[in-house]
């Protein structure tokens, strides 16, 4: 994995507006992403991990411009340069696009029900007028046996297959244009356990196959501890914790992430004797949220720094790597209960 920054994101934010009235007038705004930075590096996956609703999905759809930010920069590097993309005219969206690609939650809504497997695959290589017909199909056989489906699968449509297959379609319609980087939205958390294992193992030999770059977003804990390099830890729309795989799970630094490692099912994973942390209440609104720091209202170490004033993302233990955003981070004693040194990671 290389040190080299492939995407820049710094200041992001999304905010969707809340209209009222017989005029639909604005009358205030859902603060989905809310000043959001972190990098991408090449060859890596970053994981990004939160509960529904915490900006998981809004992030990666806005850093592409499938849905427009509402503020903040988004740097791509091209040619060994960093360009903005949120600058970018439609021309230049188009050949972004041939770079950068999405696997989507849903395998069976992100596909046409009309359109066969041939159409859906070739689609990317007709839009970007890439080849003949004929090599396009070639191209399509190439890529289904890649993703571990038969070529006698190319005339078939989505309600013929399962649901593991037709996400194996998404991840070849994905490669067709051979992108840099592609962002998973919650790609396996629609899918069976076995089937999950199939497809994350899938994601991985392709990544050593294609030299490919992921920004893997999921709720699933273990399924982010599988795949991942570094993980992004997001609540209300915010980053609250940013760290390697192993210093994230063998000491978190920001209580939200000791929650979230106290979910885990109780299982081989699972260590520890001390009780686990469980949160009162519910996620704020992200159209109100509160001030001060936004976890504050659930947090069992909250004190009144905590409701006044915002914490700052920044490094824990002189560690680049690793930063939360928390005021208490060099005085909590936060619980992993999680044994990384025992987890098999020789398959799913």
């Amino acid at each position: 994995m290389s040190t080299e920054t492939l995407m820049r994101v710094s200041n992001l934010k999304k905010y969707f507006p809340i209209r009222k009235g017989v005029l639909r007038r604005v009358a205030g705004h859902v603060k989905a992403v809310d000043d959001v930075s972190f990098q991408i590096r090449q060859g890596e996956t970053l994981g990004m991990v939160g509960e529904s609703g915490c900006g998981k999905s809004t992030t990666g759809r806005s850093i592409i411009r499938l849905i427009e930010p509402t503020a903040g920069s988004v740097k791509y590097r091209t040619a060994g340069q960093e360009e903005e993309i949120t600058h970018f005219n439609k021309t230049q969206m188009k050949a972004f696009r041939q770079r950068v690609q999405m696997v989507f939650q849903d395998p069976f809504s992100s596909l046409d029900p009309r359109m066969s497997v041939r159409d859906t695959v070739s689609e990317p290589l007709f839009v970007h007028r890439m080849g003949s017909q004929k090599e396009r199909t070639e191209q399509v056989k190439e890529l289904l046996q890649t993703v571990g489906l038969s070529v006698t699968h190319l005339n078939r449509f989505p309600h013929q297959f399962s649901g593991g297959q037709r996400q194996r379609i998404g991840i070849a319609r994905a490669l067709a244009l051979r992108p840099e980087l592609i962002i998973c939205d919650e790609a396996v958390s629609a899918l069976d356990v076995s089937v999950q294992a199939q497809i994350l193992n899938l994601l991985q030999d392709l990544q050593s196959e294609f030299g490919l770059t992921y920004m893997f977003i999921a709720h699933d804990l273990s399924v982010i501890d599988y795949i991942s390099d570094r993980i992004v830890v997001m609540y209300l729309g915010k980053i609250v914790e940013v760290a390697t795989k192993q210093q994230l799970y063998d000491n978190p630094s920001h209580p939200y992430t000791e929650a979230l490692l106290g979910a885990i099912p109780i299982g081989e994973k699972r260590v520890g004797e001390g009780k686990r942390l469980l949160l009162g209440g519910t996620v704020p609104s992200p159209a109100n949220p509160p001030p001060g720091c936004t976890f504050h209202t659930r947090c069992p170490y909250a004190a009144d720094i905590c409701r006044q004033k915002e914490p700052v993302l920044e490094s824990v233990a002189n560690s680049g790597d690793h930063q939360a955003a928390c005021h208490f981070t060099t005085e909590l004693e936060l619980k992993s209960f999680y044994d990384f040194s025992q987890v098999d990671r020789s398959g799913a």
